[in-house]
């Protein structure tokens, strides 16, 4: 589960995710290895336009005006 919050953002301050991960493990010469990880979306909440947000806000924090 994933809580998204922004303070005061237009449309809605909160979006919820719900996911699950299907992991394989397979040992190959003595070692344990990830074989696969699925994302698998169950459910999402909210404000949908939070992730678009959050980048944005992370970009322009390094910089980075898209221009």
């Amino acid at each position: 589960m994933a809580r998204l919050f922004i303070a005061d953002n237009p449309g809605g301050d909160l979006q919820l995710i719900i996911v699950t991960y299907d992991l394989n493990l397979a040992r190959a010469d003595g070692v344990w290895k990830l074989s696969l990880m699925r994302f698998n979306f169950k459910y999402a909440s909210g404000n949908a336009d939070l992730v678009a947000e959050a980048r944005r806000r992370a970009s322009e924090a390094d910089g980075n005006t898209g221009a």
